[in-house]
């Protein structure tokens, strides 16, 4: 009898033993050692091309771009003499440039500049190239005298700038796609306002069994159109 209850002794203390246990491996956290090879990470290879200074509305300026693995420049125009920001804006790559080529900015300097709102000041015109003229986009950056510094305006940057016509201050844009184009007149006052902006367009849409040309014209002041027209005519029938 002795002996069996010895035995059972011993037989509830080993189960307490593992009850104790498997209770302390839920709640303690143990330390991984199982080695694990690091993720590399995405790098960036970044290129940094300054241009020399110029002079622009009375500051001397230069061009900083950074070049982030050819698929990106991000621009900066910056004051020379305590390097403040005046403009920044970004282009993506479609074709790589010659970052190198001596006359780097000598091209976008001479392609840059225009007094677009005819306020007596030079504005800055962005031309990010796509894989074809229909894809190219001019971004526009009107100078602000107070601030100093250029802000982009979305309402009038497009596809390409057909003219800028100093006499009868407007600027003119076109945008070009698959079965149409649109052409935008912005009419300025003599401080640089925009008075009114005209769109004309004209669009080919396939219409049950026809080809249909619709030709729309729009204009609008102070963000509200006060008049427009459509008009329609069958091109080509299947």
């Amino acid at each position: 009898m002795r002996n069996i209850a010895i035995f059972i002794f011993i037989a509830l203390s080993l189960a307490g033993c593992r009850k104790h246990i498997h209770k302390k491996s839920l709640n303690d956290t143990v330390a991984d050692t199982v080695s694990v090879a690091a993720i590399p990470q995405a790098g960036y290879d970044t290129v940094v091309k300054t241009s020399s200074p110029f002079k622009l509305n009375g500051t001397q300026c230069y061009w900083k771009h950074s070049i982030v693995n050819d698929d990106e420049i991000i621009i900066e125009m910056l004051d020379h003499k305590t390097d403040r920001i005046l403009l920044e804006g970004f282009n993506f790559i479609y074709l790589q440039p010659d970052y190198n080529a001596p006359g780097y900015f000598d091209d976008i300097n001479s392609n840059s500049f225009a007094d677009v709102n005819f306020d007596g000041f030079t504005d800055v015109l962005i031309t990010n190239y796509g894989s074809g003229p229909i894809n190219d986009h001019v971004y526009i950056y009107l100078f602000d005298k107070e601030a100093n510094s250029y802000a982009e305006r979305q309402d009038l940057s497009d596809n390409r700038i057909a003219a800028i016509d100093a006499e009868s201050r407007k600027l003119i844009t076109t945008n070009a796609y698959r079965y149409g184009t649109d052409s935008t007149v912005n009419c300025f006052d003599k401080v640089g306002k925009l008075k009114f902006m005209e769109v004309y367009s004209a669009y080919m849409m396939m219409e049950d069994t026809a080809w249909v040309e619709h030709t729309t014209y729009s204009k609008t002041i102070n963000g509200k159109i006060v008049k427009e027209r459509t008009s329609t005519d069958t091109i080509m029938r299947e």
